[in-house]
């Protein structure tokens, strides 16, 4: 009996053609543009059309406004590794002067003493600035 009513079920019918095929627009107007140069292209190539489908129509907006997405995401990743990287250079970068502590028994702070605080300060900086230590965020 279960077989008797599945041999009475219509068959799905077959999938019909597209009423406007995408076959008959210009292979520029499937394209997603790169620059304003494209769009303009495919601007006229609409015009020119004698009759451009609803779907045409529709198509060439979308397009614009894929190109213009992936231009912002591409502008917004620069700027986060730009961002990125400054964070990094001002942190590289030495914070300030090393102060020299002066002999109180001495009128003038001398030569030695400066370069020893000079290289007590690079060696601090360079502890300070290990490059394990640095995250770079957004590199692959």
């Amino acid at each position: 009996m279960v077989i008797a009513a599945t041999q009475n079920v219509p068959a799905t019918p077959e999938r019909s053609e597209i009423s406007t095929p995408i076959r008959d627009l210009p292979h520029v107007l499937l394209e997603t543009p790169r620059a304003g140069v494209d769009i303009r292209k495919q601007v006229t190539l609409l015009r020119a059309r004698q009759s451009p489908t609803k779907r045409a129509e529709h198509l060439v907006p979308r397009k614009f406004m894929k190109a213009l997405d992936m231009k912002n995401v591409l502008i917004a990743d620069l700027q986060y590794k730009i961002k990125s990287l400054e964070q990094v250079i001002r942190r590289l970068r030495p914070k300030k002067r090393a102060k020299v502590t002066a002999n109180p028994n001495k009128r003038f702070v001398g030569l030695p003493e400066v370069q020893l605080a000079m290289k007590k300060a690079r060696a601090a900086q360079r502890q300070k600035n290990n490059l394990e230590s640095i995250e770079f965020h957004g590199f692959d």
